[in-house]
């Protein structure tokens, strides 16, 4: 284990009488500025081009020594320095330059025992993540933080090279994404761990590149980028992470009873059964030249997923194609029915049905993960199909990365009571 201890040099706005300036007890005035106490530091070197501010619980005397700070809105002038968008250790100090994202905070706390907790990304003072979609540059290598070796939801791994810690407070209960992009080819290798504490047994789930799970309303969750060691060397270096957050809103999940008419038989509902992973649709947002569709498989999909994440907030990878031309006489994309709304498309669902008992477009379905008990409101009427009674539905693959399952997963399917149910994640209550 590793700890860098970072001396922080802090800009104070507070002014008392005759604008005098004050520092807290450990700390003492140095050419205007507070600093640790038995250091010198030339802040012309440090903070060229560097704006911070202090913000102070108005609360509480400004002269109270466990007082709350933090430091924000350091933003870098100068664009064009090579690690702009890293965060740079530079004789003991932590700066972040660059863009940080919506709802990245820079917090400095206090103990109980009335010292800082200095090192930032690290579990007592993680960055934090509670504005969605966020994206956070950084480099491990510079982190100097080595708590974590071995995670309990991956024992054989040895992650014991320097690690970022961040923490997220989504605020409600949903679905969370979480990516990481590195660079194996030139010896960078990290990997993602979500943890309901510090303590690495604590670990909920954690990949390699990508993963996406549900999170509980109330809950704060630790996220842990941390760093690969293989033959003994640590596969440390830069990264970008991504993350995002689908919202579950409390929802009636009632399905009701009945039967359905379909191609190859009845079949009664709720069904729980195989249910097969759908292509996607082309939908009422794009227009393509031509014959208004796609010229292939692949044709504009890059487009399309940017936009359903857009609207739907949901930024997992998808690997699925345009729905195939030729079935029924159809284009790439097109469905059965008329084209769908983006924010319809990324849940739906079909079933074989006859042309007497296809739903209306825009028709409430629950799918639920038996196993997990989690559900996403699904859309009807847009698509026919699979056509074979092996298996009872298909849904996007949206939905099935939601519930953690894969193609022809076992699933519940039925008509939803509620039908103002809005589409997506649902956190229901009966």
């Amino acid at each position: 284990m590793k700890h860098l201890s970072l001396v922080f040099i802090l800009l104070l706005f507070f002014h008392g009488c005759g604008n005098e300036s004050y520092c807290p007890n450990g700390w003492e005035l140095q050419d205007g500025y507070c600093v640790k106490s038995g250091h010198e530091t030339d802040l012309d070197d440090q903070w060229d081009g560097l704006e911070i501010r202090e913000v102070i619980d108005e609360d509480r005397e400004p002269d109270h020594e466990e007082r709350q700070m933090e430091l924000l809105d350091i933003k870098s002038h100068d664009r064009e320095q090579e690690d702009a968008d890293l965060f740079e250790e530079q004789d003991g100090l932590m700066e972040s330059r660059g863009s940080e994202g919506e709802g990245l905070e820079r917090r400095q706390e206090f103990k109980e025992d009335g010292e800082t907790c200095e090192t930032y990304g690290s579990f007592c003072n993680p960055i934090v993540i509670s504005q969605f979609p966020f994206e956070h540059s950084w480099d491990t290598s510079r982190s100097g933080l080595s708590e974590n070796d071995i995670y309990s939801c991956a024992p054989d791994l040895d992650e014991s090279g320097p690690e970022v810690v961040y923490m997220i407070d989504a605020g409600q209960t949903g679905v969370l994404t979480v990516r990481v992009q590195d660079s194996p080819e030139n010896g960078v290798d990290v990997d993602i761990h979500l943890l309901s504490s510090p303590n690495p047994g604590d670990c909920i789930t954690r990949a390699n590149s990508e993963f996406t799970t549900w999170l509980d309303i109330g809950e704060k969750y630790f996220l842990v980028v941390d760093t690969y060691v293989k033959d003994g060397v640590p596969q440390a270096g830069p990264y970008t992470l991504t993350v995002g957050f689908v919202p579950a809103p409390q929802g009636d999940c009632t399905m009701l009873h009945g039967s359905v008419t379909l191609k190859w038989g009845t079949l009664a509902l709720p069904a729980t059964g195989p249910v097969v992973k759908e292509a996607h649709m082309v939908t009422t947002a794009e227009k393509f030249d031509g014959n208004g569709w796609p010229d292939n498989s692949t044709d504009g999909l890059a487009r399309h997923i940017e936009l359903s994440s857009n609207v739907t907030g949901f930024l997992a990878d998808r690997t699925e194609t345009w729905c195939p031309y030729g079935e029924g006489g159809s284009q790439w994309g097109q469905g059965s029915s008329v084209k769908p709304p983006l924010e319809y498309e990324a849940w739906y669902i079909c079933m074989y049905w006859t042309s007497a008992s296809k739903p209306d477009p825009g028709t409430r379905m629950i799918v639920t993960n038996p196993v997990t008990g989690r559900s996403v409101v699904a859309i009807a009427g847009y698509e026919t199909g699979p056509g074979s009674s092996s298996a009872i539905a298909g849904v996007v693959e949206e939905v099935h990365q939601v519930l953690g399952t894969a193609h022809r997963s076992k699933l519940m399917v039925g008509f939803a009571r509620d039908q103002d149910l809005d589409p997506g994640p649902v956190d229901c209550v009966q």
